[in-house]
């Protein structure tokens, strides 16, 4: 059954992947502090301004104030075709939701360092396998009822992105630093 969950994460994670090309913002970093980049991937010709909250379907704002009571400098974007997106702080996390266009919860992604993981992934991650990297970058998803991390990993050689969930750890994309 643990297969079968990780092998849909997995196929989850591409996806999400493959839809922050389109519709999720590209987050760097400058001395330890995430900065959303000013050329959004979000941002279309036909919406390349967040839309007033009185565009935003009520169904989709009535779920996000349920779920995300603590966010703050809250923006909402249009994506052509596809639903709507939120782009939302929560402390020193990042936040990015998406709702279809049916107004349906899809997934949330929330960014952040270390410090800010769960002890018990972080422990996972640094005391079981990779005590000799250092966590970059922490991606908290929910989708489905469902919640796991995409933790992004490096030493000297290498970059890893693994996927935490219910106790295991996978691989999920792993590459080489150029010399």
């Amino acid at each position: 059954m643990k297969k079968i969950i990780l092998a849909g994460l997995l196929a989850f994670a591409s996806t999400c992947f493959a839809l922050s090309q389109d519709i999720l913002p590209v987050v760097a970093f400058n001395k330890n502090k995430p900065v959303t980049e000013a050329k959004d991937p979000l941002v279309t010709s036909a919406a390349s301004n967040p839309l007033p909250l009185i565009e935003v379907d009520q169904k989709i704002l009535k779920d996000f104030y349920r779920s995300f009571e603590n966010a703050t400098d809250i923006r909402w974007y249009a994506v052509e075709k596809k639903g709507t997106a939120g782009y939302y702080n929560v402390g020193e996390k990042k936040g990015r939701c998406f709702y279809d266009k049916r107004g349906r919860f899809v997934y949330s992604i929330l960014t952040y360092f270390e410090k800010s993981l769960p002890l018990e992934v972080r422990d996972l991650v640094k005391r079981t396998y990779y005590f000799d990297y250092t966590i970059d970058l922490a991606e908290e998803v929910h989708s489905n009822g469902e919640t796991f991390y995409i933790v992004h990993v490096s030493d000297s050689k290498t970059i890893k992105l693994l996927i935490v969930y219910d106790g295991e750890i996978n691989v999920y994309k792993e590459y080489n630093k150029s010399k």
